[in-house]
């Protein structure tokens, strides 16, 4: 993802995510539940004077509500407890732009020293540009900044009716938009554009190298996130659905012209990486993820039975 020009949810989280998260997540993920969720702007006129008020002290001193953070703003304070885990140390078999191994993950980028090796991964997005793209260009476009808004739509959830779960939204794309950028600047991978500008491609191509995919690293990081918090976890009713959004959001990054298929392995690799070696570790995550279960505990299906049959 991309700050700036591409927006929302990148300019947010490049410029602390009060823009992008707060304006998307409370305001674009499911427009009007900014206001269901008690963001709203009311006007007053002359002020009540004070020596018409009876004030009544609460027990002192008081502590900010933890469940009044906004989303995206407890992810930053995640972001720094997640920052200090020592997880960016590769160990001395890395080679940069080449190889990265550290504890619990290894990653290689694709060898496009020659034009064979190019060849596979560019008829790809060659056929998506032929087939699959026109179809979907509104989509490409809303998912440039606003991807989480189809994790909202997908659970029909809401900040207000499941504010918990929101936070690990938030912490996903927060997480996962600092690692990506720290591997997109280790491995300097170039976009496809580079090799093949007639990909003209759909939207604009972010400033930053191609490999990994962010959009893919933030959106299977969500999914790890959110299917700890389902009772049953993978085997709940839910878990294929947001699977396959979470593959959707990730290829149509490639259909899309501005990512090539290793990109998107090598993202999803690294959020299950993340997610097991080190969210799930973190005590602050696990407490969110209980508060989540509970805002999941009537979603206990686990039957699979084809309703359209």
């Amino acid at each position: 993802m991309s700050g700036g020009g591409n927006g929302g949810l990148n300019g947010g989280l490049n410029g602390g995510l009060n823009g992008g998260l707060n304006g998307g997540l409370n305001g674009g993920l499911s427009s009007g539940a900014a206001g269901s969720a008690g963001y709203v702007v009311l006007p007053y006129g002359t002020p009540v004077k004070s020596n018409t008020i009876k004030y009544v002290v609460p027990g002192l001193p008081l502590a900010y509500p933890k469940a009044d953070w906004a989303s995206e703003l407890r992810a930053q304070v995640i972001l720094a407890e997640f920052g200090a885990r020592g997880w960016s140390q590769p160990t001395k078999a890395s080679v940069k732009g080449k190889a990265w191994h550290g504890d619990g993950l290894s990653i290689e980028a694709p060898d496009f020293s020659t034009p064979d090796s190019l060849q596979k991964e560019l008829k790809v997005l060659n056929d998506h540009m032929n087939g699959l793209r026109p179809e979907s260009l509104a989509e490409l476009i809303a998912q440039i900044d606003n991807a989480g808004a189809y994790w909202a739509n997908l659970l029909a959830m809401n900040p207000a009716a499941k504010p918990q779960s929101f936070v690990l939204l938030s912490v996903g794309y927060t997480v996962g938009q600092m690692v990506g950028m720290y591997f997109k600047d280790f491995f300097g991978m170039a976009r496809p554009v580079h090799y093949i500008p007639s990909l003209v491609t759909s939207v604009p191509t972010p400033p930053h190298p191609s490999f990994p995919s962010n959009h893919a690293l933030q959106n299977y990081l969500v999914l790890q996130l959110l299917t700890a918090a389902l009772p049953a976890g993978a085997k709940n009713h839910l878990y294929p659905y947001m699977k396959a959004l979470a593959d959707r959001l990730a290829t149509n990054r490639e259909i899309a012209g501005v990512h090539f298929p290793s990109d998107t392995k090598a993202g999803e690799s690294i959020a299950n990486w993340l997610f097991s070696k080190h969210l799930s570790q973190m005590a602050s995550i696990v407490e969110i993820i209980d508060a989540a279960k509970l805002e999941w505990a009537d979603r206990t299906g686990t039957q699979e039975v084809d309703i359209l049959a």
